[in-house]
């Protein structure tokens, strides 16, 4: 590890000059055993969106181009999908640098001008990928670049912050603010040593013992009160909603029948009946899912956004012609803004 990386909140913070993307880093030092990283480059010559084929081009030294690499152990049990987390560390680093940001389901951040004007613009987009059990994330910001693409995915232009009209804020002033950010969302902790329960210098030399870290923030009540759109009416394209609708509820089963299953050895026969009768209240869980899913098929729902579900899904109202209007939940898809 280079003698110029910095300690922040337990990430050792890497800087670099140049990368293919900086996801192509993170894992080349994970495959060294080397994690809790963060890496941030000037420029990336092949960023990479969420969707296969997509990428992300920005300026040299103009913008946040950054990806975050965690041993899952350390990361908070929680159900949201990471992309979505990741972008309420973003709302709420660029909300406290003054720019009126809100989070765009999935895993985008928009923001209006300073003026009031101009409606919403994409200044942030965050990509999420998995590999034996560590998570790494990447994220770009857009913070000083002028330049930008005329329309982006879901019809909102891009914008940054200095289009924008909030000044000249430099990406290592958002990254000062966005790892802290970060790692108090993902992790059990503020701190991702702390997080690993292992020894922090850091919090070891200000209180001459590992710290007790403070709560983690209340991620599903601001997930909700930073969502783009909400209240608002929108059409969501609904595309592999279908196969990711049976992985979380055969997630959530798969939890439940862990609990359950962990008891079968003190308390024998009974046990097992108890682990079978949930293990066929998850199938039936499943099921149900998957039928509505089914029901709704491939096509573009509009109706009103209502906000975020415990499972990071998106709830909207649907309108209907004649009939009272249902609500719906969605896990993957397009949302447009109408």
């Amino acid at each position: 590890m280079d003698e110029d990386t910095r300690l922040l909140a337990g990430m050792q913070w890497l800087q670099i000059p140049e990368t293919t993307s900086t996801m192509d880093v993170g894992w080349a030092w994970l495959a060294q055993g080397i994690h809790g990283l963060v890496i941030q480059a000037e420029y990336q010559i092949s960023g990479r969106g969420r969707v296969q084929g997509r990428t992300w081009y920005g300026e040299k030294g103009q913008n946040v181009y950054a990806s975050f690499l965690f041993d899952e152990r350390a990361l908070r049990k929680n159900s949201a999908p990471w992309p979505l987390l990741v972008g309420l560390a973003a709302t709420r680093t660029l909300r406290k640098l003054g720019v009126e940001a809100r989070l765009k389901w999935p895993n985008d951040v928009v923001a209006t001008a300073r003026s009031g004007g101009d409606g919403w613009h994409k200044v942030s987009g965050i990509l999420a990928q998995r590999r034996d059990g560590y998570l790494q994330v990447g994220i770009g910001i857009n913070c000083l670049q002028e330049s930008l693409g005329e329309l982006c995915r879901g019809h909102l232009p891009f914008g940054s912050i200095r289009s924008l009209g909030y000044g000249d804020i430099s990406p290592d002033e958002v990254m000062e603010q966005l790892i802290p950010e970060i790692v108090a969302v993902l992790c059990d902790s503020p701190c991702y040593r702390c997080a690993l329960s292992e020894d922090c210098a850091e919090h070891r030399e200000a209180t001459g013992a590992q710290a007790q870290c403070a709560e983690s923030i209340d991620c599903w009540e601001e997930l909700n009160r930073y969502l783009a759109f909400r209240g608002a009416r929108v059409r969501f394209v609904q595309g592999e909603a279908l196969e990711l609708g049976k992985q979380l509820a055969q997630g959530k089963a798969a939890l439940a029948s862990r609990d359950e299953l962990a008891s079968r050895g003190a308390e024998g026969k009974v046990g097992d009946e108890r682990a079978s009768r949930v293990e066929q209240a998850a199938a039936d869980t499943c099921d149900e899912r998957a039928e509505l899913l089914a029901r709704l098929g491939s096509r573009c729902v509009e109706g009103r956004l209502l906000g975020i579900d415990e499972y990071g899904g998106l709830v909207i109202e649907e309108d209907r012609d004649g009939e009272a209007p249902q609500k719906h939940s969605f896990y993957a898809g397009e949302l447009i803004f109408l």
